[in-house]
C-alpha cells in the first residue's frame, strides 16, 4: 500500500512538471465587462410624440440606471451622436453636439473599436443614413418621438430671377403626417390625414419670411424663406475711375452685384484688390486700364488682382538702378518742419518698393564719398536708412557723382541700367562738364528729379526730368517707375490702333491673347473674362485714346453670357447639372463640375436650409430652396432602421464578461513541490 501511494504521488509530480514545462493554460477566466452606450442627441429626437416617447433625457437616465449595476472593474463609454460624435462624461453628460445631423454610422464604428469583447447599446430613432451593423453584440432601444403629427414645407419652386420691379410666383409643397389645420401667408392649410398638398402664392416681391401657423410636433421645419434676385437683361457696369470714361455705368468702389467692372488708374486698398479678384472668380467681367496706379505702379505684384489679370505687374526683365542723391548743404533747409534731406530720403524709401527683389540697387550720395555698392533690391530698406543718416553739407557737384554711378554700373549684370538723380539742381558746374558726363551715358537711362522745381544747368545732361513744385508733398513713385522702365512713351503701335502718349510696361502671361502691341510690348491682352490694357484715360497717358470709342466693345467682349442649369437636392446637397463645362457658383461660392455624360456636367455642394442663388458663367441661372434641414424632414421612430442596426430590446440586458486564458504554470509547480514533499513524508514516516 505504501509503495502504491508513493507511485501515485510521483506520477502526479511528473505530470505537474510536464504541464508547467508545456505552459498549460485554463480555457478562460472572467474579466472586466465593457459596454458602449450610443445615445442619439440630434434634432429629430426633440420632436413631440406620444406620451410613451423616450426623450434624450430619458435615454441618458436609462444609461445612468444601467451604470448602477456595474462592477468596479467594468468599463463604460458614452458616445453622443449629432452631426459629429462626441465622447461624453458618464457622470455629467453635456449635450455639446451639433444637432442638425446624425452621424450614426460614425458613432457605431467608434463604438465597435472601443467595445472589444463587450457589447454596444444604441438609443436612437433610426433617422440617419443606413449604417453597417457592428460586428459585436449590439442592442437597440427605440428612442425619440412615437407617432408624431407634424407638418413641414417639403419643396419650393421659384423662378430663377425677376426683372426689376416685377413680382414672382412660388409653388410651395407642404407634407403632413396626420390631420392638421393651420395657415401660411393668410391661406388655410387643412390636412385630414397624411399627405402632401401644393399651394400657389402669387404677387410676391423681395424676400419672404413666414411660418406655418399651427401646433405640431416640430416648429423648426415650418419656416418659409424665399428670395428671388432681380436681374436686368442689360449688364450692370461699374466704373472705378476718377477720370471721365467714354461708356455708361455706375461710379463706385464696390464690385458686388455688377456684371462688368472697368478699372481705370485707381489706387486700390488691399481689401479692394481682393474684392475685385473675388468678383472675377464669381463670374464678373473685368476691364483693367493702365496708369501710374496700375500694375507695378499700383503694387499689384503678388496680389489677387495680378492672379486674375492676363498681364504680370512687372515687365519680364531686371534693372540695375543707381540712386544719385544730392546731400549738399542746401539739403539742410527746412520744409514744413523737416529738412529737405529727410523729406527726400523718406519719399525715396517708399518709392523703392516699386523695384523687384531681384533688381540691382546702388547709391551714390554726394558730395560725401560714401557710395553704396550694388546689392539685391530686396535690401532697399537698408539702402534708404543709410542715406537717411547722412549729414548733408558741401557743394553741389553733380558731374563727379554721375561718373561714380557710371563706374558702378559697369559691374552690374542686369540687362537694363538706369540712374535716378535727386537734386535741387543748384550747381555751379559748367555746361561743358555736364555734357561730357552725358556723352558717357550711352545706353544708360537717366531720370532727374528737380526738388526745386526747375532744371537749371542740368539741361545739359538730357534725360527725363520731373520737376517738384511742392517738396512737402514729394512722391517719388513716378520717378522710380520711369527709372525701373515701368512706363513707356511708345513710338509705334499695331495697325488700326490709336497711339497712346504713355503706357505701362508689362509682360503677358502665357495663356493670354495679345490683341495689340505698342513698341513690341502688350497694349491690350485678354484672358477669359478679363481684358487688361496698358493705356489709360488720363491726362499725359491717353494720347490717341482720348477719342477712342472701342471701350464699349471691350466691355461687351468680357460681359458674362450666362447659361442654364437644372438644380435638385440630395439630402442637404444641392445638385447642379449643366449641359457644358463652365463656372458655376452657388451663393458666390465656386462649385467644381464633374462630367457625368457626353453633355452632362454635375456639381454638388452641401448647403443650409433657405434660398440659394445659382450662377452660371456669371449670370443668375436658378434659385434653389432647401425648405428645411434634412435632419427634420422625417420624424418618428424608424423601426426598420433599428432592426438593421442590432437586436431590438425594451430593457438593457446583463453585461457580457470578457474572456481570456488563465496561466497554470505557477499552480502546477506549487502542486509538484507539495506532492514531492508528501512523497518524502510518506517514505519517512510510513513504516
Amino acid at each position: 500500500m505504501r509503495s502504491t501511494v508513493r507511485s501515485i504521488l510521483r506520477i502526479i509530480v511528473v505530470a505537474c512538471l510536464a504541464g508547467a514545462i508545456a505552459d498549460l493554460k485554463a480555457p478562460w477566466r472572467s474579466g472586466p465587462r465593457t459596454r458602449i452606450y450610443v445615445v442619439d442627441a440630434s434634432a429629430s429626437m426633440t420632436a413631440v410624440g406620444e406620451p410613451q416617447s423616450l426623450t434624450i433625457a430619458d435615454a441618458l437616465k436609462l444609461v445612468e440606471l444601467d451604470l448602477l449595476r456595474t462592477r468596479p472593474d467594468d468599463r463604460s463609454t458614452l458616445i453622443l451622436v449629432g452631426a459629429r460624435t462626441v465622447i461624453a462624461d458618464l457622470k455629467a453628460p453635456v449635450l455639446n453636439v451639433d444637432p442638425m445631423g446624425t452621424d450614426l454610422d460614425g458613432a457605431l464604428r467608434q463604438a465597435e473599436a472601443l467595445a472589444g469583447d463587450g457589447d454596444i447599446v444604441v438609443l436612437t430613432d433610426g433617422r440617419a443614413p443606413v449604417p453597417l451593423p457592428p460586428r459585436v453584440p449590439t442592442f437597440v432601444i427605440a428612442a425619440g418621438p412615437v407617432d408624431p403629427i407634424d407638418a413641414r414645407i417639403s419643396a419650393v419652386q421659384l423662378p430663377p430671377f425677376v426683372r426689376p420691379g416685377e413680382t414672382y410666383t412660388a409653388r410651395v409643397s407642404i407634407s403632413a403626417s396626420g390631420a392638421l389645420r393651420g395657415k401660411l401667408l393668410g391661406r388655410d392649410i387643412v390636412f385630414d390625414g397624411p399627405g402632401t398638398q401644393d399651394f400657389i402664392f402669387e404677387g410676391l416681391r423681395g424676400p419672404v419670411n413666414a411660418e406655418i401657423e399651427l401646433a405640431d410636433a416640430c416648429t423648426a421645419n415650418n419656416a418659409l424663406r424665399l428670395d428671388v434676385l432681380e436681374r436686368d437683361e442689360k449688364p450692370r457696369v461699374l466704373l472705378m475711375t476718377d477720370a471721365p470714361l467714354p461708356i455708361d455705368g455706375d461710379r463706385g468702389r464696390d464690385p458686388t452685384g455688377y456684371d462688368v467692372i472697368v478699372l481705370n488708374n485707381v489706387a486700390l486698398a488691399p481689401r479692394e484688390n481682393e474684392r475685385l479678384a473675388a468678383a472675377v472668380r464669381s463670374g464678373a467681367g473685368l476691364v483693367i486700364l493702365g496708369g501710374s496706379n496700375s500694375y507695378a505702379g499700383g503694387r499689384w505684384a503678388g496680389t489677387p488682382l495680378e492672379s486674375v489679370s492676363p498681364l504680370w505687374a512687372f515687365p519680364d526683365d531686371r534693372v540695375a538702378l543707381v540712386v544719385v542723391l544730392d546731400c549738399s548743404g542746401s539739403m539742410n533747409e527746412s520744409i514744413a518742419g523737416r529738412t529737405k534731406m529727410h523729406v527726400v530720403t523718406t519719399a525715396l524709401g517708399e518709392a523703392l518698393s516699386l523695384l523687384k527683389d531681384d533688381d540691382e540697387l546702388a547709391a551714390v550720395p554726394f558730395p560725401v564719398d560714401q557710395p553704396i555698392p550694388f546689392g539685391p533690391a530686396s535690401k532697399r530698406g537698408d539702402v534708404a536708412e543709410t542715406l537717411r543718416r547722412i549729414d548733408a553739407g558741401g557743394p553741389t557737384e553733380i558731374a563727379p557723382a554721375l561718373k561714380r554711378a557710371l563706374d558702378l554700373l559697369q559691374g552690374a549684370t542686369a540687362g537694363r541700367k538706369h540712374i535716378l538723380l535727386l537734386s535741387d539742381c543748384e550747381t555751379e558746374e559748367s555746361p561743358e562738364a555736364l555734357k561730357a558726363v552725358a556723352a558717357r551715358l550711352g545706353g544708360v537711362g537717366l531720370t532727374i528729379v528737380g526738388t526745386a522745381g526747375t532744371r537749371g544747368r542740368l539741361e545739359a545732361l538730357g534725360g527725363d526730368f520731373i520737376g517738384i513744385l511742392d517738396l512737402a508733398k514729394l512722391d517719388l513713385a513716378q520717378a522710380v517707375a520711369r527709372s525701373r522702365g515701368l512706363e513707356l512713351q511708345p513710338k509705334a503701335v499695331d495697325a488700326g490702333w490709336p497711339l497712346p502718349e504713355r503706357i505701362n510696361r508689362t509682360t503677358a502671361k502665357q495663356a493670354a491673347e495679345i490683341v495689340a502691341r505698342a513698341d513690341g510690348v502688350p497694349l491690350l491682352a485678354i484672358q477669359g473674362r478679363v481684358a487688361a490694357a496698358t493705356f489709360a484715360f488720363e491726362q499725359g497717358w491717353a494720347g490717341g485714346f482720348a477719342s477712342w470709342t472701342g471701350l464699349a466693345d471691350l466691355v461687351r467682349r468680357v460681359t458674362p453670357t450666362g447659361g442654364s442649369a437644372h438644380v435638385s437636392f440630395d439630402g442637404d446637397e444641392l445638385v447642379v447639372r449643366t449641359s457644358k463645362p463652365g463656372t458655376v457658383l452657388v451663393d458666390d461660392g465656386a462649385v467644381p463640375l464633374v462630367q457625368r455624360g457626353s453633355s452632362t456636367w454635375e456639381g454638388r455642394l452641401r448647403v443650409a436650409a433657405g434660398t440659394h442663388i445659382v450662377r452660371v458663367e456669371g449670370r443668375v441661372a436658378a434659385s434653389a430652396v432647401l425648405p428645411c434641414p434634412p435632419e427634420l424632414a422625417a420624424l418618428g421612430v424608424d423601426a426598420a432602421a433599428l432592426d438593421r442596426i442590432g437586436t431590438r430590446v425594451t430593457s438593457l440586458p446583463e453585461r457580457r464578461g470578457s474572456t481570456s486564458p488563465l496561466p497554470l504554470r505557477g499552480m502546477l509547480l506549487i502542486a509538484a513541490l507539495v506532492l514531492f514533499l508528501a512523497d518524502i513524508a510518506v517514505d519517512t514516516f510510513w513504516r
